[in-house]
């Protein structure tokens, strides 16, 4: 499964060496690790060099007080894709400091089994690509950038409608199928 690490803006990379001028980014963190799968979602073919090294579109950390989470959607504009249902760590590592052991953060770790272009088609690695979901023989809608906040918003306040004046609950079919649109869109929000 694709993985890449980024280490926190201005921390440490795990290595006890002062990482080269060039590698250095002092716009955020940078990625440090990528296999095949992740280099495939990136559009990179086997082109490390394209990927290492280069400013990260991910965050660069957890939630706060999270070491772990799961089930994490993010869009990444920068290369038109959206990962689905990652899995992303904080990595750290145990230091002596002051005679005390401590924890230092390192960076992020993400793993993801499954993308979405731009255009809807799901893919995974092997080159395998499954056609965008049609809804109501329709193509999925997908919003211009511009229309993203309020595509949210009203997405909403249509669950809202659902569960208080139609008195659906959470696992209403209808409610399940606006609340996975819901996240979609708002996986499409900029950071």
């Amino acid at each position: 499964a694709p993985e890449a690490a980024t280490p926190p803006s201005g921390g440490d990379d795990g290595n006890d060496e002062a990482p080269p001028a060039d590698t250095a980014s002092p716009a955020g963190p940078v990625v440090l690790y990528a296999n095949l799968a992740a280099l495939e979602a990136w559009e990179l073919g086997k082109d490390w060099e394209g990927l290492m090294n280069k400013p990260s579109p991910l965050p660069a950390a957890v939630p706060e007080g999270k070491k772990y989470q799961s089930g994490y959607t993010k869009r990444v504009a920068s290369v038109g894709i959206t990962l689905k249902d990652a899995e992303r760590w904080a990595l750290e590592k145990m230091a002596f400091e002051g005679g005390q052991i401590v924890t230092q953060r390192l960076g992020v770790a993400y793993m993801f089994k499954e993308w979405t272009l731009d255009d809807g088609t799901i893919c995974k690695p092997g080159g395998v690509r499954k056609a965008p979901k049609v809804v109501k023989d329709t193509e999925v809608w997908i919003p211009k950038p511009e229309e993203v906040p309020a595509a949210v918003q009203e997405q909403g306040d249509y669950i809202r409608r659902l569960k208080e004046e139609e008195g659906l609950g959470n696992k209403d079919p209808q409610v399940v199928e606006a609340v996975e649109e819901l996240l979609r869109l708002k996986a499409m929000l900029p950071e």
